[in-house]
């Protein structure tokens, strides 16, 4: 079962078709772990011919640890407690498995889903998702052209059709320009049937604008995800102030290869030269002793002067609670006392087993 690759989990990369899909009404957060799940796919390698890369269900089968899926979501950055987080993964999990494509052709009808299942094991600490065979061969299929951003730009947008349009106009960010029929613009951006042309410039359109062009601090650099963006609504012929409204066009000011290149040549030194952190995430999973009984961490996390916040679960009832250590030292002192502990515990059951069996064999000589 494969787990996920460091060095792409910040990036994104999927064939085109899916900005052209309808998509669930995801909100904001789980179109960021949507997204998230995404950017985890391993690419096909030809070499292994086609029918086993269409029907190897082991490499459609995705195991991220739960600390890797924490830092490539960003969901510390959601203010809330594991409870909540954990409710709210099982409801984009729910979604995920739910999630289908309809389509037709001439002489025929598709209908199928694009995930065969989806777990979040607490025990083993890890998000585990099966894409359906199909729907994986479209998504890593890039032949006729793809769509790749980086996943911290889009987490940074709020709102949910500011991250739909930055998907569209992602796809032409080499030439700054972006064209589409109206009906299936308003479709793709889930925008409700309710709204008037005013609604859909008020509520939608100007805020995502303000906020596409807005710059911000990401990886310790200024960016902005589109420089100069502006939109115009295409009117048909008709009566009246300038007719029905049947397209829209996006112009802004195009990434050229050379700024991409650039940009990811400085976030590379700024990984080697960031300040490295304790890596409190290796903490999952492990055993400690508590004054409530014994329990496993789930999440360590920094506090107030520079305490270590840790949410464990006992495992005896599930009940979740959380204690404050003074340092990583204290903690660790923790688990080994746990360790200890548990080898103690092993010991005297094999001690019992060899002095029940040596007693077994006593009766049976006599």
């Amino acid at each position: 079962m494969p787990l996920i690759e460091p060095d792409k989990k910040y990036k994104l990369k999927y064939n085109n078709d899916l900005n052209y899909i309808p998509m669930p009404k995801l909100k904001g957060r789980q179109q960021d772990l949507f997204f998230a799940v995404l950017s985890q796919i391993k690419e096909k390698k030809d070499s292994q011919g086609f029918l086993k890369n269409f029907f190897d269900k082991e490499k459609r089968k995705l195991t991220i640890p739960y600390a890797e899926f924490v830092k490539i979501c960003r969901i510390d950055d959601w203010n809330r407690n594991f409870t909540e987080i954990w409710y709210e993964i099982k409801d984009f999990l729910d979604i995920l498995t739910s999630f289908k494509i309809e389509y037709q052709t001439q002489f025929r009808y598709y209908n199928f889903v694009c995930f065969e299942e989806a777990m979040h094991d607490t025990q083993e600490q890890t998000i585990n998702i099966t894409f359906q065979s199909r729907f994986y061969d479209m998504i890593v299929n890039y032949k006729y052209g793809f769509t790749s951003f980086e996943l911290s730009e889009f987490i940074s947008l709020e709102s949910k059709y500011s991250k739909i349009l930055y998907r569209l106009l992602k796809q032409f960010k080499y030439t700054g320009y972006f064209k589409i029929e109206w009906q299936e613009f308003c479709n793709l951006m889930q925008i409700p049937k309710s709204y008037n042309q005013s609604d859909i410039d008020k509520q939608i359109l100007k805020p995502a604008m303000n906020e596409l062009s807005k710059s911000r601090i990401l990886d310790e650099q200024e960016r902005t995800p589109f420089k100069n963006i502006k939109y115009d609504k295409i009117k048909g012929c008709g009566r009246g102030r300038g007719g029905k409204v049947i397209g829209i066009e996006f112009t802004f000011d195009k990434e050229t290869k050379e700024t991409t290149n650039k940009r990811q040549t400085r976030n590379s030194k700024n990984l080697i030269t960031k300040h490295i952190e304790p890596n409190l995430d290796l903490y999952i999973g492990k055993l400690i002793s508590t004054e409530f009984g014994n329990a496993r961490i789930l999440n360590a996390e920094k506090h107030n002067n520079d305490k270590i916040k840790v949410t464990y679960s006992l495992t005896k009832s599930n009940e979740i609670k959380f204690e404050l250590f003074n340092s990583i030292t204290e903690l660790e002192r923790e688990i080994e006392y746990m360790q200890e502990k548990i080898k103690e515990t092993e010991l005297s059951k094999s001690a019992f087993a060899k002095l029940n069996d040596l007693t077994k064999r006593k009766k049976i000589n006599q």
